[in-house]
């Protein structure tokens, strides 16, 4: 079942997100602040449930996790001592998926990138 989640949440990233190889592309959003807005439309049955998968998907989520709230304000939260496993796990995966993007960037970079012209 977690590995429906993680396995889930890595499309979503990859297709949300996509690395960008340009210093001029858009910066990406963080992969946290992603994370969470992906959970948030799950948790609030904002998603479209068009298949078993899908359905199989959305409960899982909503079984380990929950929102929140506090002066207007929702976060994620644990259901469960596994759902606070697959947070971490998912937290560290976004994480990893932004030191990634940097790395490929920084490898694509050239020093007269940072260059100013006057």
């Amino acid at each position: 079942m977690n590995t429906m989640i993680l396995e889930a949440f890595s499309d979503y990233l990859k297709r949300n997100n996509p690395p960008s190889t340009t210093q001029a592309a858009k910066k990406p959003l963080p992969s946290r602040q992603l994370l969470e807005g992906w959970l948030h439309s799950y948790l609030r049955n904002q998603v479209t449930v068009a298949d078993v998968a899908s359905y199989q998907l959305c409960r899982s989520i909503q079984m380990e996790f929950t929102l929140i709230g506090w002066q207007g304000k929702q976060w994620v939260a644990a259901t469960s001592d596994s759902g606070q496993r697959l947070w971490t796990t998912l937290q560290h995966y976004a994480d990893s998926y932004d030191q990634w993007q940097f790395a490929r960037w920084m490898h694509t970079t050239q020093a007269s990138d940072f260059v100013q012209t006057l």
